[in-house]
């Protein structure tokens, strides 16, 4: 009875080394890209389908960190500058690339103040199907308060304060 035992769990054993050794050779099929933040502070895309690893920024040094990449559900990637606990100014950017291929274009800057998260909404604007809304918690440093800015990702990219307060959040519908 010992010896069948040990067949069987030498048997199963040799199935999952083969198993293993076949999944070695195979690639992936986990669809998209992951966004990081590489040990150097810069901005990577990495593709699962084919290992290709995208930098979307070049830039960053000790006292500029890049931060934050966050994906919208179209395609967009938003990240953030700059780590203020080791930034020389005061001051803050969100970015956003298209495509998560390109480096972002700056969509946000502010004076004395930190973006502490960001949030992209789950659905296109209201009144434009290629427009996508991005809203900012801002730590307004000097006014020692919090704030949304509300950042409309389009062919002309603006944006406008929405609220004021301290304690504030926010989250979005499941609508956008």
């Amino acid at each position: 009875m010992n010896k069948f035992r040990v067949l069987v769990v030498v048997l199963i054993c040799l199935l999952g080394m083969l198993t293993i050794v076949q999944a070695i050779g195979e690639e992936t099929s986990i669809p998209g890209r992951l966004a990081v933040v590489g040990s150097d502070y810069n901005i990577y895309t990495y593709s699962f389908a084919d290992g290709a690893q995208v930098a979307l920024t070049n830039d960053s040094t000790f006292s500029r960190r890049y931060q934050w990449p966050t994906w919208s559900n179209d395609g967009r990637l938003a990240y953030f500058c700059c780590d203020l606990r080791v930034a020389r100014s005061s001051g803050s950017a969100a970015y956003v690339s298209s495509d998560g291929l390109e480096a972002g274009e700056v969509v946000y800057e502010g004076e004395s103040e930190a973006i502490i998260y960001a949030n992209w909404a789950p659905a296109a604007c209201a009144d434009d199907p290629e427009c996508r809304d991005l809203a900012l918690l801002i730590n307004e440093i000097a006014e020692q308060t919090l704030s949304v800015e509300m950042v409309h990702h389009a062919a002309e990219t603006t944006s406008e304060r929405v609220d004021v307060g301290s304690p504030f959040y926010y989250q979005w519908s499941p609508d956008g």
